[in-house]
């Protein structure tokens, strides 16, 4: 993970922090290092709701129909502010700590609207590899195989194998080749396809974040 999109994540925080308003804060973030910062405050909001266990499922998932709802007010969506917005909000669920990663799958997919959910799978896919990019090469490889929990759907499946690539990718800064020899570790023969191909997706920038793009 390189500093300028965690320091994205934790400038975001800060916005919060001063707007007290997750709109204005993720209004008011920059462009740039990934969108970082536009991460971090639908991390923080989340977050922030400091709910008990046992009611924690059922106020995320009117959390994220809230949150949806006003994506969808800031524009089209086919414009980059409503794919960042849903995006961050995948980022949100995982990063709250609430959910289990089934759970937040559940939680994207309870629309029912196919690119809402891809959109927001990207980014809970993209924060659960995040987590594990802070500790040493030796350590990671260790776990590699245990990164995706064993998924029934394929889709989801494909989606966290990408998303473990284009994590190795920002692990090794941008090293493709090394990054694709880390797939290797993954243990699936079929995520290990998939992880590399989230590598190379990195690497010519249409992974995860491309989303945020469109």
């Amino acid at each position: 993970m390189t500093n300028c999109h965690l320091l994205g994540h934790y400038v975001g925080e800060a916005l919060l922090a001063l707007h007290d308003d997750w709109v204005a804060a993720f209004s008011a973030c920059p462009e740039g290092c990934q969108y970082g910062c536009h991460h971090g405050v639908l991390e923080g909001y989340v977050a922030q709701q400091a709910l008990r266990p046992d009611e924690a499922e059922v106020a995320i998932r009117g959390i994220a129909r809230e949150v949806a709802d006003i994506c969808d007010s800031l524009s089209a969506r086919d414009e980059p502010p409503w794919s960042r917005c849903v995006h961050g909000l995948g980022h949100g669920l995982v990063a709250s700590g609430y959910l289990s990663l089934e759970t937040v799958v559940s939680v994207c997919e309870g629309s029912g609207d196919i690119t809402f959910t891809v959109t927001c799978l990207g980014g809970a896919f993209m924060e659960w590899v995040d987590r594990y990019l802070e500790i040493s090469e030796e350590e990671l490889l260790e776990l590699t195989p245990q990164i995706c929990p064993e998924f029934e759907n394929w889709r989801h499946r494909q989606l966290c194998a990408s998303a473990v690539g284009e994590g190795f990718m920002w692990f090794t800064a941008m090293d493709t080749e090394r990054a694709q020899e880390m797939c290797g570790y993954v243990g699936d023969f079929q995520e290990g396809v998939w992880c590399r191909e989230g590598a190379r997706e990195a690497r010519t920038g249409r992974g995860l974040t491309a989303d945020c793009d469109r």
